[in-house]
Parts: structure tokens; C-alpha cells; sequence
């Protein structure tokens, strides 16, 4: 899938704004997998992602068909706070540079 930076801030609003309807117990699930992934990955810690993955991720990597493996994006920078979470509920972003 291919994206320019307004496309993935439309998108992770879009999650954002699901997660918060969905009320306190799955916003908070949701939230700790994001922290506990992101932290994982930074401490290569196994098996902890793919645990939030099939746990908590799969229903938003469905919303995308279930079969994306990378997102490209172009004409300009993605905030590193955006990337970050994309990789960490969706999928790896991989930035074109000029």
C-alpha cells in the first residue's frame, strides 16, 4: 500500500478514535499491548509481539484486508510518533527519500 504522511495521520486517528468507542477496559488492553510491543521490540523481547498480534492487533490488521506485509510512503515525512504506532498495529512502513 502506498500513502503520502496525510493518508497514515487519517488512518491512525481513524484507530485512535475506534479504540476510544470501544469503552475503558478494551481502550486500556489496547494501550498496554501498544506499550508492551513497542517495548519489546526495543528490548528484543520474543514472542511478546506476536502474543499482541494474534491478541489485540489481528482485528485492525483485518481492517486492511489481513494480507498487507508493508505500507511505502512518499512526498514527504511521516512524524516518528505516527510511524511508530503504524509499525507497532498495523504493519512495517518503509519511508521513500529524496
Amino acid at each position: 500500500m502506498i500513502g503520502v504522511p496525510a493518508v497514515w495521520e487519517l488512518i491512525r486517528k481513524g484507530i485512535l478514535t475506534k479504540v476510544d468507542q470501544t469503552g475503558g477496559l478494551k481502550k486500556s488492553i489496547f494501550n498496554f499491548a501498544v506499550t508492551a510491543k513497542q517495548a519489546a521490540q526495543s528490548y528484543h523481547i520474543p514472542l511478546v509481539a506476536g502474543l499482541t498480534d494474534t491478541v489485540v492487533f489481528k482485528q485492525v490488521k483485518m481492517q486492511t484486508g489481513g494480507r498487507l506485509r508493508y505500507v511505502f510512503n512518499g512526498g514527504g515525512r511521516v512524524s516518528p510518533s505516527t510511524q511508530r504506532f503504524l509499525q507497532t498495529a498495523v504493519v512495517d512502513m518503509i519511508q521513500g527519500e529524496l
